[in-house]
């Protein structure tokens, strides 16, 4: 029996990335060996076992043959006489084709003076793997002497290239989405040119219209939280895979200004996360006054400056949701930004080509129903988890009158937060926030004649004045008033209206 470490956690490791999950494949052993060490089998489609304490996963050795179309017609053999090379000449890239001997390993986990012996190859060696001190043993001069690598993939990773292992790749269309996404991640990586090639058979051939809706999204969602996701929208482009996968994004390669805000709006979603994470690190619990204090009339400033200004208030303004309502859903996700908001920022992106631009309140113009049809179209079609599809639904819908908040008067702006279900679910709120500001900056910041202030204080500001209306003190009252039902919540309506004049309008003069 031999045990090898495989896959991403070896690729990872040459390229000086953190190491996650660590996938293992044992030569020479059979079910009944691996039982009688402790092992769980996990694996209903071929033997696939849990490390007894560590929990890693270990695979027999197999091969796999082709039996019909799509990701799931496939034949696995597993025997101790398959070997570690026909193992990995199944694999997808050859980044992904290497083996390191647990041996390297043993001898790391010895050099980094642990203490455990294993009974079994890997048990105490995570944490020697992951160690990032400067050990010689790192070195490739000497890992080479513990890497299997027959296709050649330390080579493709110093010169940067994602490339196919052999003819089996096209058995699987599921490694389009996968070298698509590694686009993403990689991002001074290139496509090999007989791979692209390969690719663009592979959909020509019509094995991508065999892939189910859930390994689509599971792709495609991991894809959206890389460096730059726009890479790999481009990778499925250049195969012809987009157009028959998501058909909205490919109509934007017919609009070459706009295709550049899209790629820039997906890629710059991470890093207005990030921003916000950090300035959720930096700062306190809000109180009223200083989010009522920010002057949202700052025109003045440049559109990077707005930018930075706008993030400080969605932070604050999570920061005062937290504070004031420890059980709303804004509490388990103050430092966690859903996948909602990546997939928000894609499907927003395919709105560009037909987005104008509102200059006063007349002329605020909803986007058409076949417009939004095709958002939802994208929604439905991959099968996206609720959250996802409602977060993109209402920011959607409501997106130009977002725009437009400079304009809105008391009435109309509690009627934007009503629609917008802010009362009840502030996290989604603050969410439809981070997507419209990253949708309109990106707009804004390529238009010089246009303010990069598009409102987003002014409608935090006002969620705030109207989350501090006391509506179980107004509802008593109405009731002692003889009020009931229905009538109740709009004097509450009532309220919280009269409350925004005085407070948002009246004080800053716009009334």
């Amino acid at each position: 029996m031999k045990i090898f470490l495989v896959g991403g956690a070896l690729r990872d490791y040459l390229l000086h990335r953190p190491v996650s999950d660590q996938d293992w494949v044992v030569v020479g052993a059979n079910p009944d060996q691996m039982l009688a060490l402790g092992f769980l089998p996990v694996g209903k489609d071929f033997p696939v076992f849990l490390h007894p304490r560590t929990h890693q996963e270990y695979a027999l050795a197999r091969t796999e043959r082709k039996t019909g179309k799509g990701y799931k017609g496939f034949a696995v053999y597993s025997s101790p006489d398959v070997s570690l090379e026909q193992d990995l000449a199944r694999r997808d890239l050859t980044i992904n084709a290497m083996a390191l001997s647990d041996e390297y390993l043993h001898l790391l986990n010895e050099n980094c003076a642990t203490t455990d012996k294993p009974t079994v190859a890997s048990e105490s060696l995570n944490a020697a793997f992951n160690t990032t001190s400067k050990n010689q043993l790192k070195s490739l001069a000497v890992l080479k002497d513990f890497i299997v690598d027959p296709f050649n993939g330390i080579a493709d990773l110093h010169h940067q290239v994602l490339r196919h292992v052999g003819p089996a790749f096209a058995e699987d269309p599921v490694r389009i989405l996968r070298l698509a996404r590694f686009a993403a991640r990689y991002t001074d990586f290139v496509v090999a040119p007989e791979t692209m090639h390969l690719m663009q058979e592979m959909v020509h051939n019509g094995e991508v219209n065999a892939l189910v809706a859930e390994r689509v999204w599971q792709e495609l969602a991991k894809g959206l939280i890389q460096a730059k996701p726009s890479l790999m929208m481009k990778v499925l482009h250049d195969c012809g895979a987009l157009k028959v996968l998501l058909a909205p994004w490919e109509q934007l390669w017919q609009h070459p200004c706009e295709l550049d805000l899209a790629f820039h709006l997906i890629d710059g979603c991470g890093q207005q996360l990030q921003i916000l994470h950090q300035g959720l690190l930096s700062q306190e619990p809000s109180d009223n006054s200083s989010l009522l204090a920010n002057n949202w009339r700052s025109h003045s400033i440049s559109h990077t400056e707005q930018s930075l200004i706008n993030t400080n208030t969605i932070a604050q303004l999570i920061q005062w949701v937290v504070k004031n309502n420890p059980s709303s859903d804004a509490h388990q996700d103050a430092n966690h930004y859903d996948l909602s908001i990546y997939f928000c920022c894609f499907c927003l992106a395919c709105l560009y080509p037909n987005m104008q631009l509102a200059v006063s309140k007349d002329t605020i113009k909803p986007f058409s129903l076949t417009q939004l049809n095709e958002i939802k179209s994208i929604s439905v079609s991959l099968k996206v988890p609720v959250d996802c599809r409602d977060l993109t639904h209402f920011t959607c819908r409501e997106l130009p009158h977002i725009l437009a908040i400079r304009f809105l008067d008391s009435h109309d702006i509690l009627e934007l937060l009503e629609r917008l279900d802010a009362f009840r679910k502030p996290q989604r709120f603050i969410n439809v926030l981070l997507c419209a500001d990253q949708f309109f900056q990106q707009l804004l910041f390529n238009n010089p004649l246009l303010s990069a202030d598009w409102g987003l204080t002014r409608l935090a500001q006002a969620f705030v004045i109207c989350q501090n209306v006391d509506t179980f003190k107004v509802a008593e009252e109405a009731q002692i008033n003889g009020l009931k039902g229905l009538e109740i919540g709009l004097e509450i309506k009532k309220v919280r209206q009269k409350s925004l004049f005085l407070n948002l309008f009246e004080k800053s003069n716009l009334a």
